[in-house]
């Protein structure tokens, strides 16, 4: 009835309780049923308890069966993820995450290593949890201006990142709502975008364009093979977010690769077959306007 945010990861676990519950209520009932049937059957005594044992077995071979393939013992694509969007940040750096993923990912990185206490992670989408802003703003005073707009009129900004920029490294996570005006103020670095600050050259914006194609060839080279159903998804979704930048701010090259590498998981996804013909019908260096693309 509650339901939950939208690709959550924690959203089977939400159901556990629920999943134990119907659970107890097999077992019930199928003791119910063999305790009928020992009644039913008396002269076979040991009939009842053979059932039972061949259900318990059953049940257990269920487990064997999806044991390999629910298992995480060997699944290491979240730590090529992580040094990106955690550990290859500069010192007391802010991070403003959209995704639901990238921020649990986050915390539980965080909780695993603790090598990065200076990075500030704000959850964007959990905002509004009673006191959450109180507390970023306890603690880091700094952020008071940028969340404080943000509470106020549901969006970031461009004002206060540019002002956040000037006393530390901040870095939003490219998507959906992430506005033209926004757009115009950030060069891709790491798996997020960097606020730019006044010294900012256009040298330094290219030079994050060729940082950034690389940082996708090595990320595919540490990614286990073939890509795991999950990672497929995440990797879609990065390079239709980072598609859509590059065609806001008129990097018609760059738009094009990340396109090719979103239809290489998924040939069939719409919206990246729309992203491309426009591109590829725009003059080189033509800005697009990317809200029919902007998927809600």
């Amino acid at each position: 009835m509650l339901g939950f945010v939208h690709g959550n990861p924690e959203a089977t676990a939400y159901f556990m309780v629920s999943y134990a519950s119907v659970a107890v209520f097999a077992a019930f009932a199928a003791g119910v049923l063999l305790s009928s049937l020992a009644e039913a059957v008396p002269g076979s005594p040991k009939l009842a308890p053979a059932l039972a044992a061949i259900l318990a077995l059953s049940a257990t071979s269920q487990l064997i069966r999806s044991s390999k393939a629910s298992s995480l013992a060997n699944f290491t694509d979240t730590d090529v993820f992580d040094d990106g969007l955690r550990r290859a940040l500069p010192a007391r750096a802010v991070v403003l995450a959209h995704n639901p993923q990238t921020i649990f990912r986050f915390w539980g990185g965080e909780a695993e290593e603790a090598n990065r206490p200076d990075v500030t992670m704000v959850p964007l989408p959990l905002l509004t949890y009673p006191k959450l802003v109180d507390r970023f703003v306890r603690n880091e005073p700094e952020l008071k201006p940028l969340l404080r707009s943000y509470v106020l009129d549901g969006r970031l900004s461009a004002a206060e990142l540019q002002s956040l920029a000037a006393l530390r490294p901040v870095f939003v996570e490219m998507d959906v709502r992430v506005d033209r005006e926004m757009i115009d103020l950030i060069v891709p670095e790491q798996l997020y975008h960097r606020v730019l600050t006044a010294d900012t050259t256009d040298t330094d914006e290219a030079s994050a364009m060729r940082t950034h194609a690389g940082l996708w060839e090595d990320i595919y080279e540490r990614l286990a093979k073939p890509i795991e159903t999950h990672t497929e998804t995440q990797l879609l979704w990065r390079h239709y977010a980072d598609s859509l930048y590059f065609a806001a701010v008129g990097d018609t090259n760059a738009g094009l690769r990340t396109v090719a590498a979103g239809l290489a998981l998924n040939p069939h996804a719409k919206e990246l077959l729309a992203l491309r013909q426009a591109l590829k019908e725009a003059t080189p260096g033509e800005r697009i306007d990317v809200t029919p693309f902007m998927v809600r």
